[in-house]
């Protein structure tokens, strides 16, 4: 299931690369970006690319590392072909399930290839997982649902768009702990909740 913020999910993109997993994995990352990311305001620069159709929804069958990163290449060659796309979440429920192989891969794999390929002043890459945990924090802290996603996804950013909303925010290094002071006075049992109902959703 492929296709844009703002769109009707019906209205599918047809790709030849990237097989349709599943429609409910879309909508239901969708339905946590409206209702974490952007409903907590955790990201103050979401909310205009979700409201204008630029975040690209891009759902993956791939089961392991290497057929991600094709997978990857060729969502970041689309981006670089499509200026009006503002951002991609690559979405891999079957690939990378657990926290302790995708945080490596995102860091070690995802990024070299960026950077082989001559794109890390371009692009960069940011990993969302279930069990996502901060360093330092414990795994129940419930700051760790900043980067807690319905499914393991990888988000591919413009690196410039990153400069331009650092920028233009008048304090961008508050972002971080402000959100960490939401969610924690939230709780992890009412952010699991929450995450759950975007699950349904889907």
């Amino acid at each position: 299931m492929l296709f844009r913020s703002g769109t009707d999910p019906a209205t599918q993109f047809v790709d030849t690369h990237m097989v349709s997993l599943s429609p409910p994995a879309a909508l239901a990352t969708r339905a946590w970006v409206q209702r974490v990311v952007v409903g907590l305001a955790l990201c103050p620069w979401a909310q205009p690319a979700e409201q204008a159709g630029k975040i690209r929804y891009a759902v993956t069958a791939a089961a392991t590392a290497g057929d991600l990163l094709a997978d990857l290449e060729t969502e970041v060659r689309r981006l670089q072909a499509e200026p009006g796309l503002e951002t991609t979440l690559l979405v891999h429920p079957q690939a990378l399930r657990s926290w302790e192989e995708f945080y490596p891969w995102v860091g070690g794999d995802a990024e070299a290839w960026l950077e082989d390929a001559g794109l890390d002043d371009a692009f960069q890459v940011v990993g969302f997982h279930p069990g996502f945990c901060f360093a330092g924090e414990e795994a129940d802290d419930a700051s760790n649902w900043t980067n807690r996603s319905p499914f393991p996804m990888t988000h591919i950013l413009r690196q410039d768009s990153v400069e331009s909303a650092i920028e233009s925010h008048p304090d961008p290094q508050a972002v971080p702990e402000g959100n960490k002071c939401v969610l924690r006075r939230m709780g992890t049992e009412r952010l699991r909740e929450l995450v759950r109902r975007c699950v349904d959703e889907g």
